[in-house]
């Protein structure tokens, strides 16, 4: 952080403030954030840390009418200039959304790498763009799904106005995208819609194996038995009837509800949106040839896909390596990516985080053109934090994680079994596997948790201490995620 007075000497852009040390004093001297300064439309902003937990936005301006509908908690005049402290809210976010547009969420259809990086405190976006701004990768720095609302009790414009001050402050001009992830239903996506978010990811799960209904939009299956479809790698699909048969009744019913959400909802929504379909939410992998079944009836409705996300061989658990066959996974990724591109959509990495031994074939075998999510594994880094800054509240909240783990696994699949996970760690032992897997399961129980007179058992304590160490936790998360993008090939060692 930089002095306010040194800022307004140095910016030079801004002339004609005839008393700095007026607005000095009352931003408190050095507590600017200087990568903040942004001047727009004869504004001068910034954010401004009045204490270890709050922070302000700070605007300059001789002409105060450009500030309407910018809630304010004070305002001060001198000479001609009035300047006006407000608080990051939600509100003052969406206002600078709508007013500045490049700022906000946007649509990552013309990046060939874009990642998701979830975040499910609020906090660590500063510590993603560190990191992003290394790259040429398009960043969704709003990623969360209704589950992962639930569970901390957020909204959707909690995400999004969070991800927007946390990149606002670091410096980030360039836009982002937000992603209302794993989706299940119409209420859900107009939910998403209507908090301004520019992706939508599709869970069809609830679809797949279900019984075909056979709506309006219902038509005959564009693919037949007996015919030949070739993909652009010069891979060619053929169908039996059986084969047929057995793909309609598992994923027509979903083919059909993605294509109505997609026309009854995106169509005509204003903006340009992302669409991603999710179908790997199943109990196997995804079959190269369900796939092509599942693209080619939606591209003859008319659905375009941004991106799709099957469900690969392996094991994708939280918070850990990939478990399975790297030289089976090439194989598998190889067919799908060859589907993905002949109809012109990215494949999509779900619980894409630490998995570094297959990011090289990512990198490699989608020829520089994929999207990988993220979530959880901030949560960990954050974690990390904790347990260096206050053992004694991470000790609290390992033990409260171990009693309940096994309830958390009901939201979760992983394998991870609580005799196996020790009553205690240190330092060196986070990053052991089941510690990982059982601590990245149980924020919603964490964040939860309440004492018996109803007050936050950890998360009031667990916000201030990471508040209190808000640049240890933009270098942890920051170094990190660079450890993902090294080995995706997107920053050079």
């Amino acid at each position: 952080m930089t002095d306010f007075i040194d800022i307004i000497e140095a910016l030079g852009a801004y002339p004609g403030i005839e008393d700095a040390s007026t607005f000095g004093s009352y931003v408190k001297g050095r507590n600017v954030y200087k990568d903040s300064l942004l001047l727009a439309d004869g504004i001068l902003f910034m954010v401004n840390k009045t204490d270890p937990f709050t922070k302000e936005l700070v605007a300059i301006t001789d002409e105060p009418h450009l500030l309407a509908g910018l809630a304010t908690n004070t305002s001060i005049h001198t000479g001609k200039h009035m300047m006006a402290r407000c608080p990051m809210n939600v509100a003052n976010a969406y206002w600078f959304m709508a007013r500045y547009k490049n700022l906000g969420p946007k649509s990552m259809k013309d990046h060939p790498v874009s990642v998701g990086l979830g975040d499910r405190l609020g906090l660590v976006t500063p510590g993603h763009v560190a990191s992003v701004r290394k790259t040429s990768a398009f960043p969704v720095f709003a990623q969360q799904s209704i589950r992962e609302l639930n569970l901390t009790g957020r909204t959707f414009k909690d995400v999004l106005a969070d991800a927007f001050w946390g990149a606002f402050r670091a410096g980030w001009r360039e836009g982002f995208g937000a992603d209302g992830d794993h989706l299940k239903t119409e209420e859900e996506v107009k939910y998403a819609l209507d908090s301004g978010f520019s992706m939508i990811t599709l869970d069809c799960s609830n679809h797949i194996g279900s019984e075909r209904i056979g709506g309006v939009r219902a038509k005959p299956l564009s693919i037949k038995a007996g015919g030949t479809y070739k993909l652009t790698d010069g891979t060619v699909m053929a169908f039996s009837d059986n084969e047929i048969r057995n793909y309609t009744a598992i994923y027509q019913n979903a083919i059909e509800f993605t294509s109505a959400i997609y026309h009854d909802l995106l169509v005509g929504c204003g903006r340009k949106v992302d669409f991603e379909l999710s179908i790997d939410e199943t109990g196997t992998p995804t079959d190269p040839k369900a796939h092509y079944f599942v693209a080619k009836q939606l591209v003859d409705e008319g659905v375009p896909l941004t991106s799709l996300a099957p469900r690969f061989i392996g094991e994708f658990q939280k918070g850990i390596d990939y478990i399975g066959d790297i030289a089976r996974f090439r194989e598998d990724f190889v067919l799908h990516q060859a589907i993905a591109d002949t109809f012109g959509y990215k494949l999509s990495v779900h619980s894409g985080s630490d998995k570094f031994s297959i990011y090289p074939s990512v990198a490699e075998l989608s020829k520089g053109r994929f999207h990988l999510k993220t979530a959880g594994t901030n949560w960990l880094e954050a974690l990390r934090v904790v347990m260096s800054a206050n053992p004694e509240l991470f000790a609290q909240m390992y033990s409260y994680a171990k009693e309940h783990l096994d309830e958390a696994k009901a939201y979760y699949k992983v394998d991870v079994d609580k005799a196996y996970v020790p009553d205690a760690i240190g330092i060196g032992s986070f990053d052991r596997p089941n510690v990982r897997q059982m601590m990245h399961i149980t924020y919603g129980l964490l964040l939860s948790a309440k004492t018996a007179a109803g007050e936050p058992l950890f998360r009031t304590r667990l916000y201030r201490c990471l508040r209190e160490n808000e640049d240890l936790l933009g270098r942890t998360v920051e170094g990190h995620i660079d450890n993902h993008l090294k080995a995706l090939g997107l920053i050079k060692s």
